[in-house]
């Protein structure tokens, strides 16, 4: 998935005419922490000129006075609209931004990617919605197969949704966190550790825990006013 497949209809963009005060009462609106300034509100020649924050805003004294008098406080971060959506991920995690800009390769603005569309798209790829099982192992990265714990999981008649790889204390090791389509997954756990695989944590999906999260979810989704 691209970055402009992720972008917010919900975000409007400022001008260097408008005031930090509008800006603020937007952020508000939006519920956002930053908001892109664009040249001109025509499409044809809506260039993006760098990105606000309600932090800076809040610094200026006099709210009344307009963009174009503070543009030396706009950010150059933004991502171009065919670079992965895992750059735009990362440059607002690293960053700490609410939303950021999409531009084209002649950097005309073409919209925003919020947190809210980074939820929704998380929600969907790491399979959230799905019932099923999840299995947590800690191994040696140089041990690592994902082809391996796959046809594990497949000699017992399941499939992986999703795979998930992070860092752990020990420098050597990782922790693998797979998610598959069987509520019941004794049979796979077992016979991971049959393979000597060390298994660090498992949840099973009952009818109860993913209604649970399912309206765990939704009271996240109600929060952000989508």
């Amino acid at each position: 998935m691209l970055a402009k497949d992720l972008i917010s209809g919900t975000i409007s963009p400022l001008l260097l005419s408008d005031t930090a005060n509008k800006a603020m009462d937007l952020m508000e609106e939006f519920k956002v922490t930053h908001l892109p300034v664009v040249s001109s509100i025509d499409s044809n020649n809506k260039t993006l000129l760098g990105l606000i924050s309600e932090e800076d805003l809040l610094n200026i004294e006099n709210p009344s006075i307009t963009l174009d008098e503070v543009h030396d406080l706009l950010s150059s971060n933004f991502i171009l609209e065919n670079q992965h959506i895992y750059d735009a991920i990362f440059l607002m995690g690293n960053n700490k931004l609410s939303v950021i800009p999409v531009v084209t390769s002649k950097h005309s603005y073409i919209g925003s990617i919020n947190t809210r569309s980074i939820i929704k798209f998380l929600n969907e790829f790491t399979a959230i919605n799905q019932t099923g099982g999840i299995i947590v192992l800690e191994m040696n990265q140089h041990d690592y197969s994902l082809a391996h714990i796959a046809q594990i999981v497949e000699s017992n008649d399941s499939k992986i949704y999703n795979s998930h790889i992070s860092s752990v204390n020990n420098v050597n090791n990782i922790e693998v966190t797979i998610k598959i389509n069987n509520e019941n997954i004794d049979a796979v756990v077992h016979s991971l550790e049959r393979y000597k695989y060390n298994i660090k944590y498992t949840f099973n999906n009952t009818t109860e825990s993913n209604s649970k999260l399912e309206e765990n979810y939704e009271s996240l989704m109600s929060y952000l006013n989508i």
